[in-house]
């Protein structure tokens, strides 16, 4: 197929026939009628960035990425804000994968702030959805929770069973990844049995693996497996290629939970191909990060660090405070592995300090080894040492906790 042809204005020439429009008083109708084209363009790419088709769209999107900017600034300045929320729902999914996600929630907190009393409420409830996605991406759960409650109130009354299925699962979501599983399941098995009822076999398929990963948190690695392998077939045979990469990143995880290391980092490498493949920054940090922790395991210290690194370099690149945590977290446990205690604490302190921002604690099954690796970092300094180390992590920025956990210390 022949590649599409573009044309681009010098910045002179654009900006004189930007004058004339508006001295001919044409420059509003213009405008409106590109945000309506390109609110259209973006709808017809909502179905394809979940299915086959998704990493052409994302390169179609990213070509049309100064365009996208252009439009959702006139719905906001235009007044124009239902098309702009429309808009934004329709093509969140981009800034996600491509990034910056930071951009990606400032429209979406900018539509939602003017959408307030100025929308129908299916159109609010598109603009809290938005935000509330895009804000637990970035580890922001407080923030999160609230409006993804705050939407399936709101979704209960306008009595839409598919989109009641999606506020449910959304919401699961947030709570599950605040470690509250036995909130999160009824939240998934309510949406699930909506789901089975609409014969909606990608979101069915979605809420699936998020039970699978329940049950890995809690234990029970059989039923994890069977959910996750499962859910995993559906997508091959549905084609969306990002699923397809988290639900062998979840089952790496399950690998690695039963100490089988090799299949493990097999299905992480796999995923991490994909990842590349549509160009998803945070999740190649999140596949870096689980290379990382299985080299750990393996006592592999030196690939384990260069891969933690990695990946917090990229988180911080992306903005996700949840994958920060993850990656201080494990190049804690390096430090402590490689006998230095002292680096591993202060590390630990930092990533502690985060947790409680971003209000995202342990879960049950992190617990165990978390309070195992830093037991043995402890053990290793006075009593003194320890608490000054840990003090010291605390007090740090965010970007000074970075800068000191990319010191590359042998």
């Amino acid at each position: 197929r022949a590649p599409e042809m573009r044309y681009r204005l010098l910045e002179t020439v654009r900006e004189y026939a930007q004058e004339k429009l508006r001295g001919a008083q044409e420059l509003e109708a213009i405008r409106s009628q590109h945000l309506e084209w390109f609110m259209k363009l973006a709808e017809r790419a909502e179905p394809e960035l979940k299915g086959s088709n998704q990493k052409r769209w994302l390169e179609k999107l990213e070509q049309e990425r100064n365009n996208l900017r252009a439009a959702l600034a006139w719905s906001l300045e235009g007044g124009l804000v239902e098309q702009g929320v429309r808009m934004m729902a329709a093509v969140w999914r981009f800034w996600h994968l491509h990034g910056p996600l930071s951009e990606g929630r400032q429209w979406a907190e900018a539509m939602l702030a003017a959408s307030s009393t100025t929308v129908p409420a299916d159109v609010k409830s598109k603009a809290l959805t938005c935000v509330g996605i895009m804000a637990s991406l970035q580890g922001d759960y407080v923030r999160a929770r609230s409006l993804l409650q705050e939407n399936l109130t709101l979704v209960r009354e306008l009595g839409n069973p598919k989109t009641l299925a999606a506020a449910l699962h959304n919401l699961g979501l947030i709570v599950y990844s605040q470690g509250d599983y036995e909130a999160a399941r009824p939240l998934f098995e309510e949406s699930l049995a909506i789901e089975q009822e609409l014969g909606d076999q990608h979101t069915m398929t979605l809420t699936l693996s998020s039970l699978g990963m329940i049950a890995h948190y809690q234990g029970d690695y059989a039923k994890a497996r069977e959910l996750l392998e499962h859910s995993l077939q559906l997508f091959r045979q549905l084609g969306d290629k990002e699923r397809i990469a988290n639900l062998l990143s979840n089952l790496g995880q399950v690998a690695d939970a039963q100490g089988d290391y090799a299949t493990a980092r097999s299905l992480y490498e796999e995923s991490l191909a994909i990842k590349h493949e549509l160009r998803d920054n945070r999740g190649i940090a999140v596949m870096l990060n689980n290379l990382g922790s299985t080299a750990l395991y393996q006592g592999d210290y030196e690939t384990a660090r260069a891969r933690l690194q990695e990946s917090l370099a990229l988180f911080r690149e992306v903005g996700s405070k949840q994958g920060l945590i993850y990656s201080l977290e494990g190049l804690a446990a390096v430090a402590s592995a490689r006998g230095q205690p002292e680096r591993a604490l202060t590390l630990f302190g930092e990533a502690e300090a985060l947790r409680e921002a971003v209000r995202a604690p342990l879960t049950p099954a992190e617990r165990a080894g978390y309070e195992h690796r830093v037991s043995a970092a402890r053990s290793r300094l006075s009593e003194k040492a320890s608490d000054a180390a840990w003090a010291e992590g605390r007090a740090m920025t965010l970007e000074q906790a970075i800068e000191y956990a990319l010191e590359q210390k042998l």
